[in-house]
């Protein structure tokens, strides 16, 4: 297998069409960025003379945005440079720097990540006689470089050092307490920082990096240094100007550049002899019209054939029909791209560092049995990964650009930062959900203009990517044009303020704004002492705690957890890190691991404990109980019990169950606690249904539970909110209205990642709406949500629309599909949905004035009742208070027979609270409810006797609902009651969010204690909704008789 000296390839279409595979087909055409008359060289002769890839740029015209920069940064300014992948942002800086020898930090989010533009400024440094300036310094650099006074040595000559984010706010915690700093020497003269990749980072920490930035300039640097950021995408690219302006006090200039292109075409696969397979099925139409008349529609047409085949040969299967595989041997289609005269290289992204290296074994193997020599194949076809020594991955992409390498399999390791410039094909094995990491992938390829094209190869094998292949050719065109996300800065971030707050404790004491100093307070971070000269302020030990755990990628201790893999010979091999959230959300006992086609077993001490899926069914207890369950689904399916295939076709996943504890009106704690992990199983066989002229499918699906133990609690800060919803409220709807809301969000002007807010609609034990963001970006005290109603209001249906809402809530699109749910009727809901975050209460009651309302008295012969209905795995119970206007009463009435926990509690009968109230009515009591038709009903079907008397009640207008009043006398379409009652100015210590902790808390934990606190809650509770319930309905009746 020799390498080709000139540069050639063959287009996929003809490899494709000889192996007999049908596909889809998009062209791109390329773009050219604006260039200039000058050259590198011109700027910077010594290039011209070197070697390497300073020598390849030497007669290279620079581009517009180039120049632009360098001139900018000559002026004084800092620069906000954004533009794509593989625009030569680098140079853009780095001219500027060597020319003047100046001294410059950069900061990269990894070292590891980011070899390839360390190792081209080392080639640039070279070049002008700077080798030995050139200083990359973190944590596993320390040791290489010779332990603290080689490093201050070596420092002390630099003109470039290179570090990441964790590293530099790790030397600023040092200098904070006074520890040995090891960049303080380098920093202090310091000219120019530059943050690469700043939407690498996402929205939170790329406002830390800024304010890391901020506080070195303060409080280390000398003089004002510069700042360069270097950018994909940026949401509110001129508030950053300013507040990088108020930084240095220097001016900010934004450019935008855009990439070089070259014409691009994307396959994406779907199957071999598919033409030949349609003719075969057409020609059994009638036999499919007896067992399978649904498909009929769609066999006929070869077109909605192709953009539904994974669903129809699945089905027929199912109905016992005999269809030939149409798989994709990916291969049998690498195998032609190895041996093909070509002089670039292919890369493909698998899903596992197990599948990578598994498909590169079978190609090897394949190749031998072609004839082609093992030493060469091994040479040739290799995986690129974090599990492979740094030095052998670099010799990797050495060897790639050299045109030694024709395939390498990868999972991320290949994202970020590596200019191989021979890459001309991306192969996706399966496609990920995230757009930014496929848009990472992407800009792998096609860096070199004598590139005659650029090929893109989908292959499906998991369900997601199979929706994109049913939304047919202009779903996929949506999909790979979809815009990057935005990263949002927001400097008045609290989770940034809270940072800067506590540094300035620990050495700059007299900084302390009054704002920071409350923030302090408010979370019992600081103690303070009076002294002769005024306060003394300390960190607390909750102080300290919180100072010691914020850190740059997360909040915790600065070590993360480490993976461990238990071999088929009981060895234990030592995997990746994980962080402590990842170990909260994605790792407890019965999780799948993706990474490594493995599954938890078990979590100990900081330890995550791993083995292969069928061995560790075969020895864990709790994991065959799970099996039996998997294979009983599977029977009653009528399927094969497969586990391996399900896991390895996305048809068997885990999720682990959490209770997510969120601010209730802004800034404060975010609390995770696993709760349980349930495997959740997907059917084979699919549902079509016809939606809009197209067909869909749908599949069913079975949760089965993890009986083992979890563990573990995750807690950061975080923006979030709890919104009561309206008694009525159809929580489906508003599930439904909040996907929409944030599909938006991502569609918008915003561009707010999915991965940014998240949300939950519960019912129990209230209704509610819980939205947060997973990371404490600031953006919720951003968005203008006026302007999300009227995009709604705006927004078409479109194929992105469909494939979003797939990844938003994979249930709410199948219920959409399911009940064919209209368009509008989403965006009423969504609109529904923004009406509680807007607040239309408080905007309808503004300017209500003083209400005044006599005092509540048993005189008055009103009885207000509230029920609460609480429910854990179909076992429940129903707490029930009773308010007089005097003296308040409880009833605990258990709706089913067995208890939820293996202890007794005291309860009452149906029949004692029907006593009860029949005494309140024969005494000539009124009974007032709020909205609890549901909670009364399900007491009703308990007892006869209670429903018929209710019933009564009705008739007789003994029973009241306020609720009803509410709207009528205040005009309004939602009426939550802890909402009205703020702004009646009504007092409540037990909300929602108290609730919603008690019981999870309970769940978490299934104590008795557990038990009779969340019953304490719930009468507490009780008692403060029915002494407001009772208040509310003497306003209303006040505002009626006052006619206002």
């Amino acid at each position: 297998m020799e390498i080709p000296q000139r540069f050639t390839m063959t287009p996929s279409d003809v490899i494709l069409n000889e192996l007999g595979y049908e596909y889809l087909r998009l062209e791109e055409e390329g773009s050219e960025p604006e260039y200039t008359d000058i050259t590198f060289k011109d700027l910077i002769p010594e290039f011209g003379k070197a070697r390497g890839r300073a020598k390849e740029l030497a007669d290279k015209k620079l581009y517009k945005h180039q120049l632009e920069t360098m001139k900018a940064l000559e002026k004084g300014y800092n620069v906000i440079l954004i533009s794509g992948t593989g625009s030569g942002k680098t140079e853009a800086w780095s001219l500027y720097t060597l020319m003047r020898k100046l001294r410059a930090l950069v900061i990269y989010p990894t070292l590891a990540l980011s070899q390839d533009q360390i190792e081209r400024l080392r080639e640039y440094y070279n070049a002008v006689g700077c080798e030995h300036e050139v200083v990359e310094l973190d944590r596993p650099t320390l040791n290489m470089l010779g332990g603290y006074e080689q490093v201050l040595k070596v420092l002390s000559r630099a003109l470039l050092v290179i570090t990441n984010p964790a590293f530099l706010m790790a030397d600023l915690k040092r200098i904070a307490v006074g520890k040995r700093s090891l960049l303080l020497p380098f920093l202090r003269g310091l000219d120019v920082i530059v943050l690469d990749e700043l939407d690498y980072y996402g929205s939170r920490r790329a406002t830390l990096l800024l304010a890391l930035i901020e506080t070195l300039q303060k409080y280390v640097l000398t003089k004002s240094a510069q700042i360069v950021v270097l950018t994909a995408t940026l949401g509110n690219p001129e508030e950053i100007a300013e507040y990088l302006s108020k930084i240095n006090n220097r001016k900010t200039k934004i450019i935008r550049g855009k990439p070089f292109k070259i014409k691009n075409i994307t396959y994406l696969i779907l199957g071999k002899n598919v033409k030949k397979v349609w003719k075969m099925l057409v020609d059994r139409k009638e036999e499919i019209r007896k067992k399978v008349p649904e498909l009929l529609g769609i066999i006929e047409d070869f077109e909605l054939f192709k953009k539904n085949i994974f669903v129809i040969m699945e089905l027929l299967r199912e109905y016992g029909f005999h269809v030939p595989e149409m798989g994709v041997d990916i291969i049998e289609i690498l195998t032609e791209y190895a041996i093909r005269d070509e002089d670039y290289v292919t890369v493909v992204f698998t899903p596992s560092i197990r599948s990578a290296e598994k498909l590169a074994k079978r190609l090897r193997l394949r190749l031998e049995e072609r004839g082609f020599p093992r030493e060469i194949v091994n040479e040739v076809i290799v995986t690129h990964h974090h599990l492979i020594e740094p030095n052998k991955r670099r010799e990797i992409e050495e060897k790639a650009r050299e045109g030694k390498i024709r395939i390498i399999f990868t999972v991320r390791t290949l994202l970020q930062g590596i200019d191989i410039g021979r890459i001309a094909r991306i192969v996706h094995y399966g496609i990920p959900e995230d757009v930014r990491e496929f848009k990472q992938r992407e800009g792998r390829k096609g860096r070199r203009r004598e590139m005659p094209f650029s090929e893109t190869i989908i292959i499906p094998i998991r369900p997601w990517d199979k929706r994109i292949v049913e939304l047919g050719e202009e779903g996929l065109r949506e999909y790979i044009s979809l815009p990057l996300e935005n990263v949002y800065i927001n400097p008045n971030n609290k989770y940034i303020l809270l940072f800067k707050a506590l540094f300035k404790v620990r050495r700059y004491m007299e900084d302390l704004t009054k704002g920071e100093v409350e923030l302090l307070r408010r979370f019992r971070l600081i103690d303070e002492q009076k002294g002769l000269f005024g306060s003394i302020v300390m960190l607390s030990d909750a102080g300290r705690e919180v100072w010691n755990k914020l850190n740059f990628y997360e909040y915790g201790p600065p070590y993360g957890v480490n993976k461990i893999l238990i071999t088929d010979e009981g060895k234990m091999t030592l995997g990746e890190t994980i962080s402590w959230r990842d170990l909260v959300e994605k790792y407890q006992p019965g999780c799948f691991d993706y990474s490594n086609d493995a599954i938890v077993v078990d979590v100990d001490r900081g330890r995550v404990f791993e083995e292969d899926i069928r061995r560790a069914i075969n020895k864990e207890e709790f994991l065959r109980e799970a099996y039996d369950h998997y294979y009983s689904i599977k029977l009653m399916w009528g399927e094969d019990a497969d586990i391996v295939r399900d896991y390895a076709s996305g048809k068997l996943t885990s999720i682990v169950q959490q209770y997510i504890k969120v601010p209730d009106n802004g800034f404060g704690l975010l609390i995770e606690i696993p709760e349980a992990v349930i495997w959740e199983v997907e059917s084979r066989r699919p549902r079509l249904i016809r939606r809009d002229g197209e067909y869909r499918t749908i599949y069913s699906k079975r949760s089965i539970p993890i009986m083992a133990n979890v563990s573990g609690k995750y807690v950061d800060f975080t923006y979030g909110y709890v919104y009561e919803l309206d008694p009525e409220e159809d929580v489906e709807k508003i599930r439904i209205g909040m996907a929409l809301l944030k599909l938006a969000l991502r569609l918008s002007k915003y561009r707010i990642s999915l991965r940014e807010i998240d949300y939950l609609v519960e019912e129990r034990p209230k209704k509610c709406i819980v939205i947060w963001e997973n990371d404490c970006s600031g953006i919720l005290e951003t968005v203008n949500w006026d302007e999300i109603r009227s995009f709604v209001k705006r927004l078409k249906p479109s194929k992105i629309c469909e494939l979003l809402l797939w990844i938003i809530d994979e249930e709410v699109a199948t219920k959409i599909i399911e009940m064919n749910i209209p368009w509008n009727s989403m965006k009423e809901y969504a609109l529904r949905a923004l009406d509680y975050i807007q607040g239309v209460i408080r905007l309808k009651l503004r300017g209500l004035g003083e209400i005044r309302v006599p005092k509540p008295s048993k005189e008055r012969k009103i009885l207000s009742l509230d029920i609460t209905h609480i429910e854990v795995n179909s076992k429940g119970f129903y707490v029930v208070t009773c308010f007089d206007g005097d003296s308040y009463k409880h009833f605990i009435i258990p709706s089913t027979d067995i208890e939820i926990v293996p202890v007794r509690i005291k309860t009452s009968e149906v029949s004692d609270l029907i006593k009860f109230i029949s005494d309140a009515v024969d005494s000539g009591f009124k009974i007032l409810i709020y909205d609890n038709e549901k909670n009364i009903m399900g007491i009703g079907r308990m007892s006869k006797t209670f429903s018929i008397i209710i019933k009564k009640l009705k008739e007789d207008e003994f029973l009241i609902d306020v609720h009803d009043i509410v709207k009528r006398t205040f005009k309004l379409d939602i009426a939550p009651l802890e909402e009205l009652e703020k702004y009646l100015g009504l007092r409540r210590k037990i909300d929602v969010s108290s609730l919603r902790e008690a019981y999870h808390k309970f769940i978490t934990e299934r104590t008795k204690s557990n038990l009779m606190r969340l019953i304490g809650m719930l009468e507490r509770y009780g008692r403060e909704s029915t002494s407001n319930i009772y208040l509310i309905y003497l306003i209303c009746k006040n505002i009626k008789k006052n006619g206002k």
